[in-house]
Formats: structure tokens, sequence, C-alpha cells
């Protein structure tokens, strides 16, 4: 099964447009949805039918954190299958306070490149022959 959905959550327009245009030239089939800060991000997954595969999540954004859309999205009875960290913050109590959520599989250093975007899709790939 491949990746039908992926959703950016990111404040940064420039990186949303890069990791956007990187998704769609590797996998052209794939629905990307964009929101702005977490609490965007939570407000349009509960009226999605289905959850997007993947989100890319940026740690810090105003409104709601990456930190604050994890605790509140881990809460939810349908989620995503991982979540893979796209940041700038080099802060490791960030990174390590995202890696005690179970849905975080990987945490990146944007921008989003293509052998980024093919790890992700290799983990996902191990996920699902494990299951």
């Amino acid at each position: 099964m491949t990746i039908q959905k992926i959703m950016i959550i990111d404040d940064s327009e420039a990186d949303q447009f890069i990791a956007r245009k990187i998704i769609l030239k590797a996998l052209p089939d794939v629905s990307v949805l964009k929101a702005h800060n977490g609490q965007e991000a939570l407000n349009m997954l509960a009226s999605e039918e289905s959850q997007p595969e993947v989100i890319l999540l940026d740690i810090n954004m105003p409104v709601m954190g990456g930190l604050e859309f994890l605790e509140e999205y881990t809460k939810h009875e349908q989620q995503a299958a991982m979540v893979a960290i796209l940041s700038s913050s080099e802060l490791d109590a960030d990174l390590d306070a995202t890696r005690k959520h179970n849905i975080v599989k990987i945490c990146i250093s944007r921008p989003l490149t293509a052998d980024d975007l093919q790890n992700i899709q290799n983990i996902y790939s191990d996920m699902l022959s494990q299951k």
C-alpha cells in the first residue's frame, strides 16, 4: 500500500511550498493537506473522513506548536500511521519531547529533501509489513 495523503503542519509558507513540491514530484497522486499551526490541523483532521498516512510536523509555530499538537492528537481515536518531525529546531529537549510519542517515527532537518521523503516512504512500508 502506498501513501495516499500527507499533511504538512508548518507556519512557514516557503517550507510548505518546498515540501509540497518535493512530495508531488515523487508521489504525484498523493493528496497534500496544509495547516499553519497545530490547532488549524486538529480542526481540519476532525472533518477529514480519512486520516493522512503521514504528517510532517514543525515544532515551533504560533497558536499551537508541534509538541502541543502531539499531546492533543495522540488522544484521538483515528490517527495517521506516522508523524515525521520536520524542523529547524536544534534544541535536544524539543526533539526528545517528540520522541516520547510512539507515532513520531523520524526527525528531519528542514527543508525536506527527496532523500528524506524516500526515508519516510521506507519507514511507512516497513510499518505496514510488520502489521
